[in-house]
């Protein structure tokens, strides 16, 4: 059989580099995700300062305080 098809063996080196170059992207792939889990889950603070200014804004207040 060797002898009647001889690109076999060089179709079977193939997939068994594409077999390995698949289980590398896929295990990249997985060391990314566990990587972004792991710098995402830290907690951050920041303080952010910003300057609001709000234009026909209309108070309505229909509470009564009482007073004692």
């Amino acid at each position: 059989m060797e002898q009647r098809f001889p690109f076999l063996n060089s179709l079977q080196d193939f997939s068994l580099e594409r077999g390995k170059s698949r289980s590398f992207l896929i295990f990249l792939a997985l060391s990314f995700l566990f990587w972004m889990i792991t710098k995402f889950s830290n907690e951050y603070t920041e303080v952010l300062t910003a300057r609001r200014r709000f234009r026909n804004l209309v108070v309505k207040f229909d509470f009564i305080i009482p007073i004692e």
